[in-house]
């Protein structure tokens, strides 16, 4: 019975077998698909002719008669990219230098202020008058709007800020205050010597910040925990470079509001660093490790993201054991000693070596340790001792250590006190700097304006300390740091934009290969810490791009050539630059600086065009009306200043309207005579081209269009959805679909992007854009010069259905057979046309959407390669029941609280009594403590996207994963054949089988992923810790030491102390930003 049940079964599943193979045969072979593909792409090629009169336009521009006949005069200008960049770092050069000559002079104003001014022991508020950025009002009649500042200002009058922790009648304070008034002057003449200077400040070591021109201090709502004294640019300003090593005790003894502020201590001492610092942190008791086993064995760079790394790390260190300082201290040596033989990019700073012990105190001295790694009359190392908390261990001991070993000992008993008092070993280690009195100019860091929204944007800034040069004195402490700044955006006005054409750029870097300006970098609107973003995580990767950074930060001069990969300004592809499209970058140092400059410009722009209207505008246009004046065409224009402050003016259509209108002003004459003359070229060429428009009538053709490199989009018809999607577009050298036809002799199709049909309720079927370059052979011209200069992008929009109809009609298998899925992609994956009904609303969908198992099996074997990405910043939104089941921290308005700060009664200086009173008892009797969170409250998390790009192959053929479900053979075949001259890909299908679906959930959708999706943790770390350093070069300024140095002052009580109140605030506000 069994084997008559095994041989019936057995006919069953040959049956089947049998039938899916003939199923299989359908799929066509490499020479069928081949052919088929050579003849969709010829039929496209004819259609796209017919809609666009391609063919047609070279010869407009390349007319050499009727340019004969016209008023324009063309001139065409050779590029030299070595040239260029020297020109524009000549430029920046002395732009530069100017803003270093007017810090100077305020240094040298403030030094001599200082020096003269007679100390007061009992000076009080209100002896002399001081303007507070606090206390500036919206309606301040001396407020007026600066268009340079983007916000409203009091000129030639400074203003200060004072830290909420800081007493504002404390007599530092107002002796500080007092002679830096004087400042106001040097300020103004600065101004006067250079209109287009920005903020000039100075921070003081005592914590107030001067700033001219005045102006109202933004505390976007929140509790204001500014302190200058940890601004990026006051921090590299008054020290050198450092090697931070924070070692936390976290033996039994420390737990509860001891450990709390301990996190918040280490956090606070992470954030005092920048990119040119070197950092790490340990935990020991019974034993010592690392804190990150991410970043086990080394220092690594205090950017951004490993900052964030190890602040994070730090949140999870937990309390045990009992504390052996020799083996804590053994350990942070040993690190150090390690880094002797560590390779370049890998040896820290190499300057002012620190260890950072934050404890709650003990009796070990570790005397034996100190001898043999710092032994006297060779103290390499500095120790900062912390005693945090209010804790009952003896603190004698670590007390010696910082005093012993050139440091400086705090003691921490308030969470209030905590960013206050770690910052103190600033001053300690700017002592050799102050008695050199070195006078080094320093560029910092990039970062985002501070003030008023929208502020200025990126900027750098460039520092001097400031010394006391008072006669009879020993100060080892600068006074402070002076600073000026420059944005990345007034550097940028200098770079020759016109000549670079669509695809060119200017960039910049500095010493450790971190971008000033480049066109891709983007910084969030409310990120206001350096980005540390590099070179190679805006630019797709290459050895050849890893020695041009290198050659860059080593402050050489060069060009080079190179084939290269640029991700598309729609973030969605990645465009192959070779052969006439080869990448050149150009490069060389700005002057007296440590930044390189570099162009980059694609191979095929070789000369610049300049156009010259012989006659007046307004009569140019007057007598030829018909050109302007379309009742069906639409003429855009992109928003360029044609004249002045057409960019802002309120009354914009972004059409040729906007011309029009302006003319009737007769007296107006302020015309930019290149942009209007190049934009009314191009507007006399194309002309012709619409009368061909309007008599094609293929009602396929949703709309066409001409945009070109003067600025003009012509769009035909002049329907309300075509205007709304070209006005988006109308500056054509920021359009997507511009830059990457000029960047290809293809024809190039897109689709509006899709990322979820269902769940964005679409049942639309979107367009197809078609576009090709127009080039203009300028020998034609100018018999003198050779080479092509593409100047327009003409292109159609056609409909799915009118794609879709070519596509069954050219490519046979697509019409004959019911059991196949045929779909063209663009070189993205992206779908842009399928016979499959079903799918057409995913017509814009990445591929690994629409058919997950075939895109995975292409991925794999490499027919799509792709560039990755991870955003270790992003936001997201909290998993869902994610809650700490920890005791709930209720605080009243923190807005409210701090409006007291205001009144002077609460600034007496009898609310100074309780400054070591620990408010965080009052706040938190439990030890383990969190913030309630809003159910809305956003989190940090990482996001990985990719954009996806042909490999070397032109056709693949193969079968999706084997997958058998209940005796049916789930496997697919398929078949992909690129489609020569454009950026479509042809791939046929097998149809998936009835009760397949199981199959569906093999394929790890991880390995696909296009769009931004949230990666899980274990990944991003793993990612995140097989990132090696890169080169970089060391700042070759360290003054870490000095004979004259009086190590001796090793221990202090608050320089300003804290008000119970502003404790309260602060301890707050802390343990709301930090959970």
């Amino acid at each position: 019975m069994a084997t008559k049940m095994l041989i019936k079964y057995s006919f069953i599943y040959l049956f089947v077998y049998a039938n899916i193979r003939v199923v299989n045969a359908v799929i066509p072979d490499k020479r069928q698909l081949t052919q088929w593909a050579y003849n969709l792409k010829q039929q496209l090629d004819n259609e796209f002719k017919a809609a666009t009169s391609y063919s047609t336009l070279p010869d407009a521009y390349n007319n050499k008669d009727n340019l004969a006949n016209s008023p324009f005069k063309l001139t065409f200008e050779k590029i030299d990219p070595a040239e260029m960049v020297k020109t524009m770092a000549d430029k920046l050069s002395a732009m530069l230098k100017s803003k270093m000559m007017a810090l100077n002079a305020s240094v040298a104003a403030a030094e001599k202020a200082a020096k003269e001014h007679v100390w007061n022991n009992n000076i009080q508020i209100g002896d002399f008058f001081t303007l507070k950025s606090k206390d500036i009002k919206d309606n301040d009649t001396g407020l007026e709007y600066s268009e340079r500042f983007k916000q409203y200002i009091i000129p030639n009058m400074s203003s200060v800020h004072i830290p909420v922790e800081i007493y504002d009648g404390d007599v530092e304070i107002l002796n500080g205050l007092k002679w830096t008034a004087a400042l106001d002057e040097v300020f103004s003449r600065n101004v006067q010597n250079d209109p287009d200077i920005l903020w000039q400040y100075f921070g003081s070591q005592s914590g107030f910040m001067r700033t001219l021109p005045a102006a109202k201090w933004d505390t976007r709502n929140k509790v204001d925990l500014f302190d200058v004294r940890r601004r990026p640019w006051y921090t590299q300003g008054s020290s050198s470079p450092k090697d931070m090593l924070i070692l936390i005790d976290v033996s039994g003894s420390v737990h509860g509001q001891a450990l709390e502020m301990m996190k918040v201590a280490a956090e606070s001492l992470i954030n005092t660093l920048g990119e040119n610092d070197f950092v790490n942190v340990a935990q020991f008791s019974v034993k010592a490790s690392h804190v990150s086993e991410c970043f086990k064995g080394n220092f690594v760079q205090a950017n951004y993201r490993n900052k964030q790394k190890l602040i994070k790390e730090v949140q999870h260190i937990e309390a045990s054991g009992m504390a052996d300082y020799t083996a804590g201290l053994t350990f942070a040596f040993e690190l150090f000693e390690n880094l002797k033989n560590q390779t370049d990019g890998l040896r820290g700073a190499e300057c002012n070596r620190m260890i950072m012990l934050l404890t709650d105190g003990g009796t070990e001295l570790a005397e034996d340790v100190f001898k043999k790694y710092n032994p006297p009359g060779n103290k390499r190392y500095r120790v900062f001792t912390y005693a945090v908390g209010q804790t009952a261990n003896p603190v004698s001991a670590i007390r010696w250590m910082a005093c012993a070993n050139r440091g400086y000992f705090s003691q921490i008993q308030a969470m209030g006190a905590v960013t206050s008092k770690v910052q103190e070993y600033v001053d300690v280690i700017a002592r050799p700097l102050a008695l050199r009195g070195i006078e080094h100019a320093l560029w910092t860091s990039i970062y985002r304006d501070q003030y008023t929204a929208p502020g200025l944007g990126m900027m750098t800034t460039v520092t001097l300390p400031v010394y006391n040069r008072t006669l009879g004195t020993a100060n080892q402490t600068i006074l402070g740091v002076m600073g000026v700044d420059v944005t990345t955006a007034a550097m940028l006005k200098l770079a020759p934009h016109r000549k670079f054409g669509p695809n060119g750029f200017a960039f910049s870097i500095n010493s450790n290969g971190f971008i000033v300006f480049h066109p891709k970098l983007e910084v969030k609107t409310d990120f206001h810490d350096p980005p540390d973003v590099d070179f190679l995580e805006v630019e797709i990767e290459s050895e050849e791009k890893e020695l041009l950074r290198k050659r860059m930060i080593d402050m050489e001069t060069g060009t080079v050539s190179m084939d290269s990969y640029a991700v598309s300004d729609d973030k969605r592809h990645v465009d192959s630059e070779r052969d006439d499209g080869q990448r050149i970058y150009s490069f060389r140092p700005i002057e007296e600086t440590t930044f390189s400059l570099g162009v980059s410009l694609p191979k095929y722009h070789q000369h610049h065009l300049t156009v010259n209207l012989t006659e007046n505008v307004a009569s140019f246009i007057k007598k030829n009306a018909d050109l302007v004046n379309m009742s069906d065409v639409a003429l855009l224009i992109a928003k360029w200043d044609y004249y002045e402050n057409y960019i802002g003016s309120e009354n914009r259509t972004g059409t040729i309207l906007d011309l029009l209108n302006e003319m009737e002003d007769h007296s107006f004459d302020k015309w930019n005579p290149e942009l209007i003359s190049h934009l009314l070229y191009d507007l006399n060429v194309t002309a012709y081209i619409h009368d061909y428009w309007k008599v094609s009538k293929n009602p396929s053709i949703v709309g066409a269009f001409v945009s070109t490199l003067g600025g003009l989009t012509a769009v035909y018809p002049k329907s309300d959805e075509l205007l709304e999607q070209f006005l988006a577009l109308n500056d054509t050298w920021k359009a997507s679909y511009f830059k990457r036809a000029l960047n290809t002799n293809d024809l190039l199709f897109s689709a509006p992007h899709v990322i979820d049909p269902k769940r964005e309720g679409n049942n639309t079927v979107g367009d197809v854009m078609v576009v090709a370059s127009v080039v203009m052979d300028s020998s034609k011209l100018d018999p003198s010069l050779q080479g092509q200069l593409k100047v327009a992008v003409t292109g159609a929009i056609f409909s799915h259905h009118f794609i879709q109809d070519q596509l069954i009609r050219n490519v046979e298998v697509c019409n004959s057979s019911s059991t196949v899925a045929c779909h063209l992609l663009d070189d993205g994956a992206f779908l842009i046309a399928t016979n499959q009904p079903h799918l057409n609303t995913s017509v814009g969908r990445f591929f690994g959407k629409v058919d997950p198992e075939v895109m995975s099996e292409l991925f794999n074997d490499s027919f799509f390669l792709r560039h990755e990405q991870y955003d270790y910043g992003a936001v997201c939104e909290p998993a869902m029941g994610n809650t700490t089941s920890a005791g709930t921290l209720n605080i009243p308005s923190l807005a409210l609280l701090y409006e007291f700060l205001t009144f002077n009664w609460w600034s007496s200086v009898v609310t100074w009594m309780f400054t070591n009173f620990s408010v965080y008892n009052l706040i938190s009797p439990s030890p383990a403590f969190v913030v309630e969170a809003s159910q809305h409250k956003t989190q940090h998390c990482t996001k990985e996207s990719s954009q996806y790009y042909y490999g070397t192959s032109s056709s693949w053929s193969g079968n999706t994963t084997d997958c058998e479900v209940k005796l049916i053979q789930c496997s697919r075949e398929y078949i992909v054949q690129r489609v020569n001259g454009t950026n479509l890909l042809l791939v046929v299908t097998e149809l998936p089988r009835d009760g397949c679906d199981p199959c569906k959930v093999k394929v790890d959708m991880d390995n696909i992923i296009q769009e931004p999706t949230v990666i899980p943790l274990k990944k991003s770390d793993e990612h995140f810790c097989e990132l090696k350093p890169r080169y970089r070069r060391k700042t070759s300024h360290c003054y870490d030491n000095h004979t004259l140095e009086d190590d001796s002052k090793c221990r202090g009580s608050q320089t300003h102390p804290l008000s119970f109140l502003t404790m309260l605030v602060t301890t707050a506000t802390l343990l709301l930003v930090t959970r």
